[in-house]
């Protein structure tokens, strides 16, 4: 019995230390059972978005709620894409609506956990807000552009 009690106190210690980890990296997590509309988000990924842990359902539907219109279908197909043929890992980048209406840019990784039989019954993932990552890719390209311009036009004079 002692045996058991050690076992069950080093299994909260280690779970601690993941749940902390993840919070020291604001990760959001998300645990989704495929043949359901079930999904747990943890805290942190509601909060990366605005949202308290009560004012958002755990449901499929409010992922697709919150994905960018413009990206909506493309970011779908490519979830059931991987699902068809999970190789590897799902990796994938895109814009995700906040609570105050803006978009935020996820990165959003994941893995399949399957049955006895291989059958894929869920996809289990984190997102992590790269926002600032992509702003500032973005102000490179314009950087990156501008100066282009400025060689081409001085090219030209000389």
């Amino acid at each position: 019995m002692e045996l058991d009690n050690l076992h069950t106190e080093k299994l909260k210690v280690e779970h601690r230390r993941h749940e902390l980890a993840i919070s020291a990296a604001s990760i959001g997590v998300w645990d989704w059972f495929v043949d359901s509309e079930v999904v747990y988000f943890s805290q942190i990924w509601k909060a990366q978005i605005g949202f308290l842990e009560e004012e958002l359902e755990n449901s499929f539907s409010t992922w697709i709620d919150h994905l960018h219109p413009d990206e909506s279908d493309e970011i779908q197909k490519n979830v059931s894409d991987y699902l068809e043929n999970p190789i590897g890992k799902y990796v994938n980048e895109f814009r995700f609506r906040h609570k105050d209406g803006s978009y935020i840019w996820v990165e959003a990784k994941a893995e399949v956990i399957k049955d006895e039989k291989g059958k894929v019954i869920r996809l289990f993932g984190a997102h992590t807000d790269i926002t600032k990552r992509k702003e500032a890719e973005q102000e490179i390209k314009k950087l990156n552009t501008s100066l282009e311009q400025l060689v081409s036009a001085r090219t030209k004079e000389l």
